[in-house]
C-alpha cells in the first residue's frame, strides 16, 4: 500500500477540513495538516466497474444518508460524502477507511435516489478495489462474512424473542 501524502496549508476553515476531518485545531502550527494525495482518474476507474456509469450526478441532496441504516447508527457513514471523495480523487481517503466496510449493501440508497446514483454498486466497487490493491489482506473477506453471518442469526434471534414475548402462541422458527 503505497500512501504519499503531500503536505500542504488549509486555513482553518477550509472545506475539506471541516469535512474529513474531526480535529480540533487549537495553534497556529497545526493549521498545517496533511492534504490526501489525489488521484483525478479514481471516478473513472470507478465508472469501469459500472458499465461507464460516472458517479458525478449526485447533487448531494442526502436523501441517501437519511434513508441509510448505517448512517442512522454510524454518522460518520455517510455515502453522499463518500460519492463527493471519489469526485474529487480522494482514492487513498476511501480505500484506507474502515467505513467503506460498514456498509449493509441493503440497497436502500440507490432506491432513494432521485438522480439514480447506484451507491450500493458503488460500494461493492470500493471494497473490491480495496481488497484488490492491498488496502485489507484477502483473510478479511472471510472475516467479514462470518460477521455478517453472526449479525443474522443475532437478528433473527432478537426478532423472534420479542415477537414471543408479545405473543406467547407463536411458533419460533430455529436458527442454525
Amino acid at each position: 500500500m503505497a500512501k504519499n501524502v503531500a503536505m500542504g496549508p488549509f486555513k482553518i476553515d477550509s472545506p475539506l477540513l471541516l469535512m474529513y476531518s474531526s480535529a480540533k485545531i487549537e495553534s497556529q502550527e497545526e493549521m498545517l495538516v496533511a492534504e490526501p494525495a489525489i488521484d483525478k482518474t479514481f471516478k473513472f476507474k470507478i465508472a469501469q466497474y459500472l458499465e461507464g456509469r460516472l458517479p458525478t450526478n449526485c447533487d448531494t441532496c442526502g436523501t441517501c444518508s437519511a434513508a441509510c441504516p448505517v448512517h442512522q447508527a454510524v454518522t460518520n457513514f455517510d455515502p453522499r460524502r463518500f460519492i463527493r471523495m471519489i469526485n474529487l480523487g480522494y482514492k487513498d481517503e476511501l480505500l484506507g477507511n474502515t467505513a467503506i466496510w460498514y456498509c449493509a449493501l441493503c440497497n436502500t440508497c440507490t432506491v432513494v435516489c432521485p438522480q439514480d446514483v447506484r451507491f450500493k454498486q458503488i460500494m461493492e466497487v470500493l471494497q473490491k478495489i480495496a481488497l484488490a490493491e492491498g488496502y485489507v489482506p484477502p483473510s478479511f473477506v472471510e472475516e467479514l462474512r462470518k460477521i455478517e453471518q453472526e449479525c443474522q442469526v443475532y437478528r433473527c434471534e432478537q426478532i423472534a424473542s420479542r415477537l414471543i414475548e408479545a405473543n406467547p402462541e407463536l411458533k419460533k422458527t430455529e436458527v442454525t
